[in-house]
């Protein structure tokens, strides 16, 4: 199902100083996430920065205010109302969940404001859909944490290569005892058993529907040693990437 009907403006924008936004009561929801810079909203009463990666997402009937811009800052943010029956209980604040795949995603489409062209409209409510979706996903880990859903969302980002829990508590800025700590408390797994389980289901989607080897997949999800991919895929599934491919392929 649809969570967006209609969008009736978007703007993908770098600006030296982004404009003030006076006091108002929001008629539509407004999600807007920054890549660079900083913004200052007032929300409800209530101050909110976002830096990088961090977004808001208001619903309509919120009272907002946005102060001007004084550095370079770089953002991308819909109107939008929401399709019949659309579960949008997002967090007001999103901290660090922006992933590299939305702002990709963005970038594709750098146009200021919508147009009557190219069927412009479709193309950003599909982009925003597609974001509100991956968002729903992160929000169902079952944690409010900031810094453990930013560890989820860099490994998310991360499959490709190998992952450790030095990288992680280095993006987090934290230590890596600490990161351990919280990550396992908050979660009931420590860091590199989600790396697997996350890189497991990734492989058994590889083998289902890419035509590489099995060799190619594992190096793809930052394996260097194959017999150890193939024996952690084992122990996790109980069968081999190639009879389980096999398998797979059979019941096709």
């Amino acid at each position: 199902m649809l969570l967006v009907e209609n969008v009736s403006h978007y703007c993908n924008v770098a600006i030296q100083h982004h404009p003030v936004i006076p006091l108002r009561t929001l008629r539509y929801y407004d999600f807007t996430f920054v890549v660079e810079g900083h913004m200052t909203y007032t929300v409800n009463g209530e101050e909110y920065v976002l830096g990088p990666n961090d977004a808001i997402f208001l619903p309509p009937g919120t009272l907002e205010s946005r102060q001007e811009g004084t550095s370079p800052t770089r953002f991308v943010s819909f109107n939008f109302t929401a399709a019949a029956g659309a579960d949008l209980n997002f967090p007001m604040v999103m901290r660090g969940l922006i992933s590299r795949d939305m702002i990709t995603l963005a970038s594709v489409f750098p146009r200021p404001h919508i147009s009557h062209r190219d069927r412009s409209l479709q193309k950003v409510t599909s982009m925003l859909n597609y974001m509100l979706y991956e968002l729903q996903e992160i929000c169902s880990y079952g944690t409010c944490n900031p810094y453990v859903l930013q560890a989820l969302r860099y490994m998310e980002d991360h499959l490709d290569q190998p992952i450790s829990l030095a990288q992680i508590s280095q993006h987090l800025n934290l230590s890596k005892e600490y990161t351990a700590t919280l990550f396992k408390a908050e979660t009931g797994k420590t860091v590199m058993q989600t790396i697997l389980e996350k890189k497991m289901q990734q492989a058994k989607d590889l083998l289902k529907y890419q035509q590489a080897s099995i060799q190619e997949i594992a190096s793809s999800l930052g394996f260097e040693n194959y017999s150890y991919f193939c024996r952690t895929f084992k122990k996790y599934f109980e069968i081999s990437p190639a009879k389980y491919r096999a398998r797979f392929r059979k019941q096709d």
